[in-house]
């Protein structure tokens, strides 16, 4: 984790992590995308938690399938796409909060 203080904020971003998971896994070439999952893809609910859950649980790593290596590589591609955003604090106005989202 990378913190950078100024006087005016503080910084933390993880891009030295992402970078090394990314060269781990030999993606660091991989193509960027700007969310972890399809966005037209039309899921149901609780299909998509069956997703997040099927490629959590343990009986899938020993023999996982298709879908599993696309939601992989999906999520490394996030990764790649994100490297640089930071999580920023600023010291001025501490009176009052300001949130962004990008979340539709």
């Amino acid at each position: 984790m990378n913190i950078n203080q100024t006087e005016e904020d503080i910084t933390i971003d993880q891009a030295n992590y992402i970078q090394i998971i990314l060269c781990k896994f030999n993606m660091n070439n991989c193509k960027p995308v700007s969310t972890p999952m399809e966005t037209d893809l039309k899921i149901m609910k609780a299909n998509k938690l069956y997703l997040i859950m099927s490629l959590t649980k343990k009986q899938f790593n020993k023999n996982p399938m298709k879908c599993h290596w696309v939601a992989l590589k999906r999520i490394f591609g996030y990764l790649k796409g994100t490297i640089d955003i930071k999580l920023k604090f600023c010291r001025k106005n501490l009176n009052s909060l300001a949130v962004f989202s990008d979340s539709d």
